[in-house]
């Protein structure tokens, strides 16, 4: 919840370990690991300069961070194409963003027309949140007391 309503800062790096998500940072090349690296001497890709190396980590709840598997390597992959188209869109028109309705989200959609593929941009809106009740059972006192003795 708190990350909906962007007061998420004070959590620091537990949001990462609480949810399912994909991340792509750029790091100095010493905080690479080795499997990083020799994933990149492979594909014969070079990179200079500080917090030039990319790092990519899977994170699901309860798991520690780990390296992509194919399918979130595929989907990582689409995710930065669009992220590139967006962002060059942006830069010529700074008002892209500019919402049509309050409290709405621009969302790169994939379209499919026949063989053909495209993506569009639209602006939706987030599910009601639903609230959960949690029902506590009450305590037994007196069978409480018969296994404390």
């Amino acid at each position: 919840m708190r990350t909906q309503e962007g007061n998420a800062e004070s959590e620091g790096n537990d949001l990462l370990h609480s949810q399912r998500c994909l991340l792509v940072s750029f790091e100095e090349k010493k905080d690479l690991q080795k499997a990083d690296l020799e994933i990149i001497k492979k594909l014969e890709l070079r990179f200079k300069g500080k917090d030039a190396w990319p790092l990519f980590r899977s994170y699901q709840p309860g798991y520690y961070p780990w390296y992509l598997n194919n399918d979130e390597a595929k989907f990582l992959k689409i995710c930065l194409e669009q992220a590139k188209d967006v962002s060059l869109r942006f830069k010529k028109d700074p008002n892209l963003f500019e919402a049509l309705q309050s409290q709405s989200f621009f969302v790169r959609v994939q379209k499919k027309s026949g063989a053909a593929q495209g993506w569009k941009d639209t602006w939706c809106k987030p599910a009601p949140l639903k609230r959960i009740v949690i029902m506590a059972r009450t305590t037994d006192e007196q069978r409480l007391q018969a296994i404390i003795k």
